[in-house]
């Protein structure tokens, strides 16, 4: 289904590509969860919470990710109301998160989620041609850019410290 042109592939096969990451990474984590409740070692609890958090956190409405690129595919942007719901419902589930478990690094991901509402009011339906030419990234500002690293990075780094002392 990737054959690197991206504007001659149907949305279907591009959905299939895109879910080919986070599908497999949440069926390791689960798989490393149960192996964490048949014989509790905690490395393999760690797993089982870095598989899982990093591909639902890849699959959160913001463009650049995953999550983003698939309500791209099903919702087009003429059907803005559909896509503000669906980024309203992620805001609110990760203010939960962020009340229940303390984790206020999770107020960046709100911040991103904002930004990419307001972006979505604010810009004009685009014409079918430059919207399949754009590329992800690109419709992300500067500010975005450097959230959206942020917080990869800090995705990414936690649980691998966390890893390392455990091993």
């Amino acid at each position: 289904y990737v054959s690197g042109q991206h504007e001659s592939v149907e949305p279907a096969k591009r959905l299939i590509v895109l879910f080919a990451g986070p599908i497999p990474g949440l069926v390791l984590g689960t798989m490393f969860g149960m192996l964490y409740s048949y014989n509790h070692q905690y490395i393999f609890y760690l797993l089982a919470l870095m598989f899982i958090l990093l591909n639902l956190f890849n699959l959160i409405p913001i463009a650049p990710m995953d999550g983003g690129q698939i309500l791209n595919i099903l919702f087009p942007r003429v059907q803005r109301s559909l896509q503000t719901i669906f980024i309203l419902l992620a805001a609110a589930v990760i203010c939960y998160l962020m009340v229940v478990y303390k984790t206020y690094i999770l107020a960046l991901l709100i911040l991103l989620l904002a930004s990419r509402l307001l972006r979505l009011w604010q810009r004009q339906p685009m014409q079918e041609q430059e919207h399949k030419k754009t590329e992800p990234l690109a419709e992300l500002s500067r500010n975005e850019k450097i959230m959206f690293i942020t917080l990869w990075v800090i995705a990414i780094i936690i649980p691998l410290q966390t890893l390392y002392r455990v091993i």
